[in-house]
Formats: C-alpha cells, structure tokens, sequence
C-alpha cells in the first residue's frame, strides 16, 4: 500500500501531466485519489495498466538513503537502465 501511494502519483504525473495528485489512503477502504481534473475511462485505464505492469515486473523497492553513498554494485538491466541506485532519470 505504501509503494502505491508513490507509483500512483508518479503515474498520473509522468503519463497525463496531472501535477500534485493526492492519493488519501487509510487504515481501511476506501482509498481515494484527488486529481486537478476528471480522467476519462481510457486514461483511468491506461495507469491502471502501466501500474500493473511495473508491480509484476517484481522491481526490488528500497528506502533511499540520501545522506550516503550506495556501496552495493549497481545492477545494469539489458535496457542500460540501473536498478537500485536511485529514481529513474524520468522522475
């Protein structure tokens, strides 16, 4: 529930430049999220998707540490893209 209170905004953000979303999220349903403006079926579906698909790619999640370099060897996926040192270059 956690790591979707920050994929969920950074989805609405980077695919439909919704700025600022506000996803409320309790103990117990429901949950909701506040956004700038109405999101048509196909755009609701859409991050629906793109959410689904980054949960089952099974991406390790971690706290980031700021105020200390990473020491681990940084994992380079066939992409190039690195895993596990910080945010990707889009967000």
């Amino acid at each position: 529930m956690h790591t979707s209170q920050h994929l969920l905004p950074a989805l609405l953000e980077t695919r439909l430049d919704l700025l600022n979303p506000l996803l409320v999220a309790h103990e117990s349903p429901p949950c909701y999220v506040q956004v700038p403006r109405g999101m048509t079926p196909s755009e609701i579906a859409s991050v629906q998707n793109e959410a689904t698909r980054l949960v089952f790619e099974g991406r390790k999640v971690q706290e980031l540490d700021q105020g200390h370099e990473q020491k681990e060897t940084v994992r380079i996926l066939d992409s190039g893209r690195s895993v596990g040192k910080a945010f990707p270059d889009d967000r």
